[in-house]
């Protein structure tokens, strides 16, 4: 049965020889005292058992002067007890316990442990460890010694010391004693039966990690520390064990629950009390309680646990007394704000820090501070120092120049701040505030830049047709654009042509500050040469960027004259007639004219959905209908003919006119032609020759086809 642990205190029931003393004037933490049953019923397995155990108890916290190990044995009489602060020697004592010294006298034994005990009864926490395997018939005798050890339980108790009683017993030994000790409840009894031990020793102990005064009263220290409790040779999880600062007047973590062997240590913190003797001595001493650690069963036995000490003193050294110093700050504009990125609407102002500090209480540190000038978001420091020297109660004021941006909300008003921050204060020295900010609100940033584009034509080049049908020519110009000012990068060139202008394009399309040459490709109706058209571009100025405002540049003037106009021809296979003839019989009212219209001097591209109007005139001549037919593709012409009354019967007749050539539609682009025409109309006796000729012709080829045919018939009748 377990109920509570504190320290450890087994008793134990072999025989043994104790060969080493214990010298009582040393302090100790913890006291451990096996009371050992070395009769002749433990004889065997049972006192092997007794010495595996000790052995693991001893090597989990080796016997020494601040941790010794008593040994009593007890048969029919009882040994005194022997001390060990040697681990070697401890072991050798063991090893000596055989089992074989009579009966069990278990008052005797527990007598010596009443006089152990008394003898050390302020030196540590007790673990008294019993081990037996028998009864005692002297039953008054071993009250009165329960007795005695509860007494002595019970001043310890007072004092503050912690005692526990580990039974260990074979086949129901001494119930009647295990009852009485836990009934007094004077100490922890842990009643293992014949259950192994597994002896665990815990080490608490306490890092201090940091101490300063307190802010705002410095007789109290404010220390973080970080209480870890060690258990060497387990592996799994342990109950949480209690640690409590008892230094007087401790407030904040005053009680922890300090896991162990915890992989991340705790972080405490305590505010404490100084005195005045502390103060002059330098340091203050923490002292923590802890509480023994709880026992438990495991499947390999129950788990004696074991404080190296339930007091843990560690040392805190006092910091330098704090001095305070009062920190002021203040900003004031020192002249007009300009433009730092006026497109960002960034703009710098130039104020005065005036900032000091004065010496608030103490009588350490020194009359020098540095500190450093730390800018809000979105501002930056464009002049100044950031980081400075200052001396007590001697102001100083700093010309700075800070940028900022403009409000979201409001694009007209700005905001300038800062912060001085001290830098390496000196151990002991308190900045009141720690930072100090400083701001100037409701700013007016400086007035709008105008940017200005002017233009100026560097070259021009001729006009050449593109589009015959719609007088469209085509010329380039270079343009020198003239930017003063800052401009966003990437901006276009927006333009507006006139209506006479029918396409333009311009390379490079973006504008830059400086100056840069742009050339322009513009197609334009115009009318031939030698007329003259200016041509004017309006440029639209981008819109306002940030605090940059644009002034309306002036138009773009280009002066243009159009190309001469391009002629009409009729073109006869290759050449280029001077005059357009034909010939016709004298008994035809009609004429064929067969040419080609072109355009002299002209490519066929550029006269795309054009025709030529073909029209014929003079004295018995027309056009016999509307003869309107593709430049570029050949035509046949039907001209209406009317002969003389009365003409030769053996000479051709001349029928003079004219041909004129214009374009379908028309346009001023192309001038009309103009061709002599003549048609000769063949003599009469021509046609009667003619036909004459097809007449003998035909007569002759039917006689000749006659005569053979008769040959071929008086073959056949021969044959």
């Amino acid at each position: 049965m377990i109920r509570e642990t504190v320290s450890a205190v087994v008793l134990c029931s072999p025989l043994f020889f104790l060969e080493a003393g214990f010298c009582a004037d040393v302090p100790t933490n913890l006291i451990r005292l096996a009371v050992i049953d070395d009769s002749g019923s433990m004889k065997g397995s049972r006192v092997q058992t007794v010495r595996d155990e000790l052995r693991k108890v001893a090597r989990q916290l080796p016997p020494s002067p601040t941790h010794p190990f008593g040994l009593i044995t007890f048969g029919s009489t009882a040994e005194s007890v022997q001390w060990y602060t040697d681990p070697t020697r401890f072991e050798r004592a063991v090893e000596r316990l055989t089992g074989g010294s009579g009966g069990t006298n278990i008052a005797s034994g527990l007598e010596e442990a009443a006089a152990a005990v008394r003898s050390r009864l302020k030196s540590g926490n007790l673990c008294l460890l019993l081990y037996t395997d028998g009864e005692d018939g002297n039953t008054s005798g071993i009250l009165k010694a329960e007795a005695q050890l509860d007494a002595l339980f019970a001043q310890r108790q007072q004092s503050g010391l912690s005692q526990s009683v580990f039974v260990k017993r074979w086949g129901n030994a001494n119930s009647t004693l295990v009852k009485q000790l836990q009934q007094h409840g004077r100490a922890t009894i842990v009643d293992a039966g014949e259950l192994a031990i597994l002896p665990l020793t815990f080490s608490p102990s306490i890092r201090v990690l940091e101490s300063v005064w307190e802010t705002r009263q410095d007789a109290r220290l404010r220390v973080t520390f970080s209480p870890e409790l060690v258990v060497r040779g387990h592996q799994g999880s342990l109950a949480p064990v209690a640690m409590t600062c008892l230094t007087h007047g401790a407030t904040g973590h005053v009680k922890s629950l300090v896991v162990p062997n915890h992989s991340q240590p705790l972080r405490r913190t305590v505010s404490i009390p100084v005195t005045d003797s502390q103060l002059r001595a330098g340091q203050v001493t923490l002292e923590f309680n802890v509480e023994s650690p709880a026992g438990q069963h495991t499947t390999s036995g129950i788990v004696l646990p074991s404080l190296a000490t339930n007091r843990v003193k560690t040392i805190v050294r006092l910091p330098i007394r704090i001095v305070g110093r009062k920190l002021s700050a203040s900003l004031a504009l020192n002249g007009q704000a300009k433009w730092h990125d006026p497109l960002q609407r960034i703009a710098a102002f130039p104020v005065r820090l005036t900032v000091g500090f004065t010496t608030k209480g103490g009588n350490g540190g020194t009359e020098r501070g540095k500190f450093q000038i730390v800018q809000d978001t979105p501002c930056e420091l464009l002049n100044g120092t950031t980081e400075f020297e200052l001396i007590a109660n001697q102001p100083k004021t700093l010309p700075l120049t800070f940028t900022a941006s403009s409000s979201s909300t409001k694009p007209s008003t700005y905001q300038v701040g800062l912060t001085v921050i001290p830098v390496s204060a000196q151990a002991g020295v308190e900045y009141v505030p720690a930072r100090v900010h400083t701001e100037l609100t409701g700013l007016t940033g400086p007035a709008a830049v105008t940017t200005t584009i002017t233009t100026t034509v560097t070259g021009q080049s001729a006009c050449h047709w593109v589009n015959l049908a719609t007088c469209t020519a085509r010329f380039s110009a270079d343009v020198e654009f003239e930017v003063r000012g800052p401009m966003t990068p990437g901006e276009r060139i927006m333009l507006v042509g006139p209506p006479e202008v029918a396409a333009f394009e311009f390379s490079p399309e973006i504008l830059h500050t400086g100056s840069q040459t742009v050339r322009f490709t513009i197609d334009v109706r115009l009318a031939p040469h030698p007329r003259q058209t200016t041509l004017s571009f309006a440029i639209k100025p981008p819109p306002p960027q940030g605090g940059v405002r644009f002034g309306n540049p002036r138009p773009i003037r280009l002066q243009v004259q159009g190309p001469p106009a391009v002629s009409l021809a009729a073109a006869v296979g290759n050449q280029l007639p001077a005059q357009l003839t034909t010939a016709i019989a004298d008994n035809v009212t009609s004429a064929s004219l067969n040419f080609t219209p072109i355009l002299n001097g002209a490519a066929a591209d550029i006269a795309q959905g054009m025709s030529a109007d073909v029209s014929a005139s003079g004295s018995g001549i027309a056009t016999s209908s509307a003869a309107i037919t593709p430049l570029f593709t050949n035509t046949q012409t039907e001209i209406r003919i009317t002969p003389p009354a009365s003409r030769p019967f053996f000479r051709d007749v001349l029928v003079e006119g004219q041909v004129l050539l214009r374009t379908d539609p028309p346009t001023a682009a192309v001038q009309p032609v103009s061709y002599p025409l003549e048609i000769a109309v063949r003599a009469p006796f021509k046609r009667l020759a003619f036909l004459l000729a097809v007449s003998l012709s035909g007569l002759l080829t039917f006689l000749l086809l006659t005569r053979l045919y008769v040959k071929l018939r008086s073959t056949d009748v021969s044959s």
